[in-house]
């Protein structure tokens, strides 16, 4: 028997399936949903059940049938709603009877989905767990890196001429085989000591200039690494460990810049985590100013399975900072420094003042 592509599975819904499956695509809460078709909650996830089961997802794991409900079924619900609207409109009554309730454990699967549903955030293609730029830019990189290599290896050559190669002997004689009219200036292969000990002060100068020649040559061709290019941006999602953490906001008073971070557990079981603020928070802006902490108080965190809070310190925010700095001139980015908090080991989050 010939196997049914999505297309063949999506034509199995009912009008009410599909109608809940376009607003889930739209990352609609169970009870929004309920609201727009004057159904009950209970009867939204009656539909997510079944629609589970005519599209063959129930054997999967929440995150592979969140991952094909996004991917594949949402994109073909759309480019169906728009065949649909092109065609001339005819009124349809919806005659779709109310479905049979599902059993606890089967609403429970449902439950668990809602919130993946909702935040899902499709990612672009990556070859790793860092995001990847577009070919161009790729390439772009690779033609920058093979330029520093090359400049790298033009300054080796010179260094190694001015240093070793053109004392030596049979690379002078070729030199004046090719050249005859051209003079190499160089000390005489065995110095006397007078003369060496004479010499030594100006050749160690000699090498020190070469040597710092060399550095601020380099220091003009590589670029300075910055210290925070893979830092995440605010509202972006870090996932360690089953635990996904994001600075959600900021918010400035009168003396303090307030952050929000909020946590999500998704470790299938309850989660409980505990954080200082000047232990586990620092911040710098764009121009290396510091932000103290105001506060050091021990807080604790418990999680039930897949809670989703916002984590709250000792006034607003998760932790807040003082901000004498952030009115300076030129200060345009706040970096929030995070380490051992949840299940992150060491992240930085980006504030961006400018927007």
């Amino acid at each position: 028997m010939k196997k049914m592509t999505p297309e063949d599975l999506l034509l199995t819904l009912t009008e009410r399936e599909k109608d809940v499956l376009r607003l889930v695509c739209q990352h609609k809460r169970y009870q929004e949903i309920a609201e727009v078709f004057f159904i009950s909650e209970g009867t939204v996830r009656t539909h997510m059940f079944n629609i589970y089961t005519s599209l063959e997802l129930k054997h999967l794991d929440r995150d592979e049938r969140v991952l094909k409900i996004h991917n594949i079924y949402c994109p073909l619900i759309q480019k169906q709603s728009n065949e649909q609207k092109e065609e001339p409109e005819i009124e349809i009554i919806d005659v779709t009877p109310e479905p049979e309730p599902i059993s606890p454990e089967e609403e429970q699967v449902i439950n668990g989905d809602e919130m993946a549903l909702v935040a899902y955030k499709q990612e672009p293609i990556t070859g790793g767990n860092k995001k990847m730029g577009t070919k161009k830019k790729r390439g772009c990189a690779r033609f920058i890196i093979t330029l520093i290599l090359g400049a790298l290896m033009v300054i080796g050559a010179w260094y190694s001429w001015e240093n070793y190669l053109k004392d030596i002997p049979i690379v002078q004689s070729i030199v004046q085989l090719i050249n005859p009219d051209a003079v190499i200036d160089s000390s005489p292969s065995a110095p006397s000591s007078s003369s060496s000990s004479s010499s030594s002060p100006s050749n160690s100068n000699s090498s020190n200039s070469s040597s710092s020649d060399s550095e601020s040559i380099i220091d003009k061709i590589l670029p300075k690494p910055d210290p925070y290019a893979d830092a995440i941006e605010i509202g972006d999602w870090l996932e360690q460990d089953n635990v996904w953490v994001r600075l959600s906001e900021y918010e400035v008073t009168g003396v303090k810049v307030a952050v929000y971070f909020e946590v999500w557990n998704k470790k299938g079981h309850e989660y409980f985590f505990s954080w200082k603020d000047e232990d586990n928070f620092s911040m710098v802006d764009n121009k290396n100013n510091k932000y103290p902490v105001l506060g050091s108080y021990l807080r604790k965190e418990n999680l039930d399975i897949d809670e989703r809070n916002e984590i709250i310190g000792q006034n607003i925010g998760t932790v807040g900072f003082r901000n004498d700095s952030l009115y300076n001139s030129g200060v345009t980015d706040l970096y929030v420094e995070v380490e051992y908090f949840a299940t992150i080991d060491e992240a930085v989050f980006h504030i961006d003042l400018n927007n």
